[in-house]
C-alpha cells in the first residue's frame, strides 16, 4: 500500500471518531460472556515488547443516514491488564446485520492512550491535526472503523505504540519553478495495527503564493524502529519521489536536512 494511502486510511479512522455528538446514544453492554458473544482480543504493547496496561479499549456499533448525526450503541469497554492484554465480549443483534437502504452501519474499536506520557509514546495526536478535536481529548485516541463483527465469532488485534524520538528536519532550498510545485515530507512507522505516516502539511508548496525557501519541522519517529521517510519533488510539473529507511536509536542526529 502506498504511502498516502496509509494516511488516508488512518486520517479516515481519526476523523470517525472526532464527531462531538450523535443523535442518539445506548448502552449495550453483556453482562456475561456466552456462547453467543463477539469476542475482541490482543494485546497494546510498545518498543521492545513493553506492555501497556491501563489502556481503555472499546468498541461502538454505529448507524448513519447521509447528512445526519450517527446513532451509537456502546457495545463493551474493558482497560488493560499488567501485560498489557485485553477481552471485550458483546451481542450483536439481530437489527445490526440486516442492510438498509440508506443507512450505514459499522462497528470501531477504539484505544484511549491518554495515560500514556506524551513525552515519551508517540500518540496520534503527533502524527496528525484531529478534525473536530477542539479540547485535544481525541488526539489520544487510535480508531479502528468498519471492523468486522460476526455472532459468535473471535478477532484479534494487537496494536502498537512506540516510544517517541523527535528530530529536526529541515526542508532546504525551495525555488519553485511553476504553479503548483512543492517540497513535501511524510515519515511511516510502525503503529497501531501496522503502519501509519507522521503527516502534518510537512510541506513548502507554491499555489498562488510562494511558500519560502526553507522551513524546519519536528517531527515524531519510532524509536529503535525502521522509519522511512519519503521525499516529494514537483519541480516544474514534474514529480520526483525518494525513499530513505533510516532506523532511528538514541543515537541518530537530532536533525536531517533535504535538499529540493
Amino acid at each position: 500500500m502506498r504511502v498516502k494511502d496509509f494516511c488516508k486510511n488512518l486520517c479516515l479512522s481519526l476523523c470517525l471518531m472526532a464527531w462531538t455528538g450523535c443523535d442518539k446514544e445506548e448502552w449495550d453492554f453483556a453482562a456475561e460472556e456466552t456462547a453467543e458473544s463477539t469476542v475482541i482480543t490482543g494485546e497494546v504493547r510498545s518498543t521492545n515488547g513493553e506492555p501497556l496496561a491501563d489502556v481503555v479499549v472499546r468498541v461502538d456499533y454505529e448507524e448513519q443516514r447521509w447528512l445526519q448525526l450517527p446513532n451509537v450503541r456502546h457495545k463493551a469497554e474493558v482497560k488493560t491488564d499488567k501485560k498489557g492484554a485485553y477481552r471485550l465480549h458483546f451481542l450483536v443483534k439481530d437489527d445490526e446485520t440486516t442492510e438498509e437502504e440508506g443507512l450505514s452501519k459499522s462497528y470501531h474499536l477504539a484505544f484511549d492512550l491518554r495515560n500514556l506520557n506524551p513525552e515519551v509514546y508517540i500518540l496520534p495526536g503527533d502524527m496528525y491535526d484531529v478534525p473536530g478535536d477542539t479540547e485535544g481529548d481525541l488526539r489520544t485516541i487510535v480508531g479502528f472503523s468498519y471492523i468486522p463483527a460476526e455472532k459468535a465469532s473471535t478477532y484479534t488485534y494487537d496494536v502498537y505504540v512506540p516510544r517517541k524520538r523527535m528530530i529536526q528536519v529541515t526542508l532546504r532550498g525551495f525555488v519553485p519553478e511553476a504553479y503548483g510545485d512543492y517540497f513535501r515530507l511524510t515519515n511511516t512507522l510502525p503503529y497501531g495495527l501496522g503502519t501509519a505516516c507522521a503527516d502534518k502539511d510537512y510541506e513548502l508548496r507554491s499555489d498562488g503564493y510562494y511558500s519560502g525557501e526553507e522551513r524546519t519541522f519536528s517531527i515524531p519517529f519510532a524509536l529503535n524502529e525502521e522509519n522511512v521517510v519519503t521525499v516529494e519533488r514537483v519541480k516544474n510539473g514534474v514529480s520526483l519521489t525518494e525513499e530513505y529507511t533510516i532506523l532511528v536509536s538514541d543515537n541518530t542526529p537530532a536533525s536531517l536536512t533535504f535538499d529540493f
